[in-house]
């Protein structure tokens, strides 16, 4: 399979953020989205090639929390499959598992005051995504992995 790339840490990759939501003063309000790529019909032979790389086991370890209240492991299913990450310890799991971790974001929101060409005084809120488990990828033997993963977590 070729020689594994170097330790990929999630924290250290662009996570794909979402719209803004825009309330004007008056009229309606709406959601600023970024571009959406819709990708269609897949040939069957890269759906199966697709389904083999996602079998693929990966060697991880989803990052310590100091958040108290937070349970010692985290739970991700894929296809009816549980798989449970112990904080802190490397695993070897399918890569299946690891693209649920890294499509797992959570959002926030700050509050923006603008005015807008009429003077009227409007809000934005711009929505910020990180990941809810950061992890970094110990080993991955497969080449494509790297990119494969960068673009996972690139997506809104």
């Amino acid at each position: 399979m070729g020689r594994p790339k170097k330790k990929i840490d999630t924290t250290e990759e662009q996570v794909g953020q979402g719209g803004a939501a825009v309330v004007p003063s008056s009229g309606k309000a709406r959601i600023e989205h970024p571009e959406v790529e819709v990708v269609t019909d897949l040939d069957w032979k890269a759906k199966a090639d697709n389904l083999a790389f996602m079998e693929e086991p990966v060697t991880i370890m989803v990052h310590t929390t100091t958040d108290k209240n937070a349970v010692p492991f985290v739970e991700v299913w894929n296809d009816g499959r549980v798989q449970r990450f112990l904080r802190g310890k490397e695993q070897t799991v399918k890569r299946k598992f690891i693209e649920v971790l890294a499509r797992a974001k959570a959002d926030t929101y700050q509050s923006q005051e603008f005015m807008d060409r009429d003077g009227n005084m409007n809000f934005r809120y711009p929505k910020t995504t990180s990941l809810k488990y950061p992890f970094s990828v110990v080993r991955d033997e497969n080449p494509k992995g790297h990119d494969w993963l960068k673009k996972v977590l690139a997506e809104a």
